[in-house]
């Protein structure tokens, strides 16, 4: 019984501390932040500049992280992370000074990789059994479900850089909570691994990065499309069903996406977003009377998605050709999180539209991924027969 309360409590703190991160992120990086500056300054140049510089921020220490980053300091690396989030989203939220600006997005890009890249070698020393999808999907689907609650998401920018500090306090609150983890809890192999084990070998994490590059750019693209698109955020998160309904599907297909995690799905999983984000978007521009199914494909193909950029790399233990979890996590991050979404809003706001060209490009991008790994697949059976 009392394994049990303790597995179950590190279950809920994991799923507090990753959705505390990833709700940041969707509140602060993603949203807040960009309205502020909007609020403030005319000239879309200061802009492009400012979130380029967040954007190298995060690569650099997405990379960083992944190379000197170990589990028995996890803690310090994942508070610190919270910390520095906390203090560049009150400083944006005082200040209007564009160097003063320049610095929290430097600030947000080197805290926030260096907090998403840690927390998931913690879900793998954490969780134990088939339930690491699962506590990514919470922690995603409750992330997104409270970004799109009608009186967070209508909050003003200033309102959301003071959330973003809150929510990190939060996340300070649970990793002090945390106990102290082990390198050998991150190496021990589950029988309820199911994932095949090549994904998380060099050519199986580039394919999976690869994938990941282009849903990211696809859904940064869309989405903020329709946030500058009056008449598309009107008829997508306009009225407060919209937004109850927006969120409820977001924790539905993450939870979902969870669960096909844990057996071993994951591909599966990204496949089937990238589709829905494609279709999604093509309605967006091009469905006419049917561009109203444009909002529920790319809801459901983010959530599905999102899910598995937090959970993919604690899926499988350390060790053997495996890459380190924080190396899977930091390639992921940095590939598609920030270089992905960076790529999606320039063109966005350079195009104002997602051009046919880049969804035939997009899609050409999938079938490669789909026809890599394919053939990992049969290389990786052709290997167990020929040692059986």
């Amino acid at each position: 019984m009392n394994r049990r309360i303790q597995s179950g409590s590190q279950f809920a703190l994991a799923a507090i501390v990753a959705g505390c991160a990833f709700f940041y992120f969707l509140i602060f990086a993603q949203f807040g932040f960009l309205n502020r500056l909007q609020g403030i300054y005319q000239d879309d140049r200061i802009i492009e500049v400012v979130m380029f510089v967040m954007g190298i921020g995060g690569i650099v220490s997405s990379v960083i992280t992944a190379r000197r980053f170990r589990i028995e300091t996890s803690t310090r690396w994942i508070g610190s992370g919270f910390v520095g989030c906390g203090l560049a989203a009150i400083t944006a939220m005082l200040t209007e000074i564009i160097w003063l600006q320049l610095a929290v997005a430097g600030a947000v890009g080197v805290f926030l990789g260096a907090l998403t890249v840690s927390i998931v070698p913690m879900l793998r020393a954490m969780v134990r059994g088939a339930r690491i999808g699962l506590c990514a999907s919470v922690a995603v689907g409750g992330a997104y479900f409270c970004s799109n609650l009608p009186f967070v998401f209508r909050c003003s920018p200033e309102d959301h850089c003071l959330i973003a500090a809150a929510v990190c306090c939060v996340g300070v609150f649970a990793i002090l909570k945390v106990p102290r983890m082990k390198q050998k809890e991150i190496e021990e192999a589950s029988v309820c691994d199911r994932t095949p084990s090549g994904f998380f070998e060099t050519k199986g994490v580039w394919i999976v990065a690869t994938l990941f590059v282009g849903l990211i750019w696809l859904d940064s693209a869309v989405f903020y499309i329709i946030q500058e698109t009056d008449t598309l955020k009107s008829s997508s998160w306009g009225t407060d069903t919209q937004l109850w309904l927006n969120a409820s599907a977001h924790l539905l297909f993450a939870l979902l996406a969870g669960w096909l995690m844990d057996r071993g799905y994951v591909f599966g999983v990204l496949v089937v977003a990238f589709l829905f984000l494609e279709g999604g978007a093509y309605l967006l521009e091009h469905g006419g009377e049917f561009s109203v199914f444009a909002t529920p494909l790319y809801v459901v193909g983010v959530s599905l998605y999102s899910a598995c950029l937090v959970g993919y790399g604690a899926l499988a233990a350390e060790g053997g050709s495996r890459w380190r979890i924080s190396s899977r996590a930091g390639v992921v991050f940095a590939l598609g999180g920030w270089f992905g979404s960076a790529m999606g809003i320039g063109m966005a706001r350079d195009m104002r539209s997602v051009p046919v060209a880049f969804l035939l490009v997009a899609l050409l991008l999938a079938l490669s991924a789909l026809l890599a790994r394919w053939r990992l697949w049969d290389g990786t059976r052709l290997t167990k027969l020929n040692n059986a």
